[in-house]
Formats: structure tokens, C-alpha cells, sequence
């Protein structure tokens, strides 16, 4: 069941009678015309929005492909580490920790 607004907007066979009956009244002889012309610019406007819509989707993927272009050109390329040699530079090493046998013998100075 239609809810709200489009419950005003909805038409039943009583109705759709009574707009046919009109539009015969009208438009009498040149109703199929009216038709005729009347689906052709549904149509029209149909292949219009169609369009359009490719234009932007195909807008959309080239700004998608050209954005991961630019995000690949701007990143430099991993170095492969095989190719790389060793740096002359020297590692780093921690300082010694203290010995253990010290602290342990200051902890039973001090009870």
C-alpha cells in the first residue's frame, strides 16, 4: 500500500477513465498523434538522461584512473634489496645493561 504523499498522486480505474474520456473529448481524432508524439519525446528524453549519464560516469573513471596514476608516479618504487649493497655505515648497538649480580647485592644492603 502507497504511504503518505504519493497516496494523493495514485490513480484507480475509475480515474483513469475519466482522464481518457478527456483526453478523447480533446485531442478526438488526433489522439493517436498526441500518443505518437507524446511517447517519441519520452524517448527522446530517455536516450538524453542516458547520455548523460555515460558522460559522467566515463568523467568519473578517468578522474579515478588519472588520480592512480599520479598517486604511482608521486610513491618511488621499492627498492629491491637484493640489487642494494651494504652500507658502510656502521650498525647501531645498545649500550651493555649493568650486571645483574650488583643490584641484586644493593637490594640486600638495603634490608
Amino acid at each position: 500500500m502507497i504511504h503518505g504523499v504519493f497516496a494523493f498522486f495514485s490513480f484507480g480505474p475509475t480515474e483513469m477513465l475519466i482522464i481518457l474520456a478527456l483526453a478523447v473529448l480533446l485531442f478526438g481524432k488526433r489522439l493517436p498523434e498526441v500518443a505518437r508524439s507524446i511517447g517519441k519525446s519520452l524517448g527522446e528524453f530517455q536516450r538524453g538522461v542516458q547520455s548523460i549519464q555515460q558522460e559522467l560516469h566515463a568523467s568519473i573513471q578517468e578522474e579515478a584512473e588519472a588520480t592512480s596514476n599520479a598517486s604511482r608516479e608521486a610513491s618511488p618504487a621499492r627498492p629491491n634489496l637484493e640489487d642494494q649493497e651494504e652500507s658502510p655505515a656502521p650498525k647501531f648497538e645498545p649500550p651493555p645493561l649493568p650486571s645483574q649480580p650488583e643490584q641484586v647485592s644493593e637490594k640486600a644492603a638495603q634490608t
